[in-house]
């Protein structure tokens, strides 16, 4: 899965992505694409994991 990562300008070079899950969205942030990357895989973990339900 290819996720296109921008940067901008705040105080300081910050870099983001939004969250590919079709109802999620969420901004995922970082000081390096590296370190967005791998918040981004911790967060579709979240996805992952936060399916389960009970019966």
């Amino acid at each position: 899965m290819k996720i296109k990562i921008k940067s901008r300008d705040v105080v300081r070079k910050q870099f983001y992505t939004y969250c590919p899950h079709q109802k999620c969205g969420d901004e995922i942030k970082g000081n390096s694409e590296s370190h967005v990357e791998l918040n981004l895989k911790f967060h579709l973990d979240k996805h992952k994991f936060g399916k389960k339900k009970k019966k």
